[in-house]
């Protein structure tokens, strides 16, 4: 008998170790500023991440507003990099996207993926993550208190879409 339930407690002890080893989350990719197709080549290994947890686990996207750096090209400079403050909403708009793509073209359901806001970074950076099911999600690691915001109105990330 007292073997019985010393055997019963060590297989609940060895079973929630599996488990709670089980419980991290595990990121998958982080990036800044990317073209669409670098984009949508980072989110297809995503899908397929999620994919390949079953559905044990979900997909978990923060984005972190913050300025922007690309090549400018003119007559005087062969391109150089420039800094841009972000436009009030680019987040969101990129955020979008990324939910419609996984949704649409690569058959995440939108009950497998999470997309949220990770505050201010000095950069524009994005970060995915898969996350089992009753695991703990990510905490955001802002840089910055607020930003600075240009004019202008969001535009779309890949126009093909």
């Amino acid at each position: 008998m007292l073997t019985n339930k010393l055997l019963s407690v060590s297989f609940a002890v060895i079973l929630f170790s599996i488990t709670g080893f089980s419980q991290e989350a595990k990121p998958i990719d982080k990036f800044g500023d990317a073209n669409c197709e670098d984009l949508m080549a980072r989110l297809d290994g995503f899908a397929i991440a999620i994919q390949n947890e079953t559905n044990s686990h979900f997909g978990y996207v923060v984005i972190y507003e913050g300025e922007h750096e690309r090549y400018v090209y003119d007559r005087r400079s062969n391109g150089r990099l420039k800094t841009f403050s972000p436009v009030e909403g680019e987040a969101n708009t990129y955020g979008e996207f990324i939910r419609n793509y996984l949704i649409k073209n690569r058959g995440i359901s939108k009950n497998n993926l999470m997309i949220v806001s990770g505050g201010f970074r000095e950069k524009f950076s994005v970060e995915l993550w898969i996350v089992p099911r009753n695991g703990k999600i990510p905490e955001a690691t802002p840089t910055k208190d607020t930003l600075k915001y240009r004019k202008g109105s969001t535009t779309d990330i890949c126009d093909e879409m």
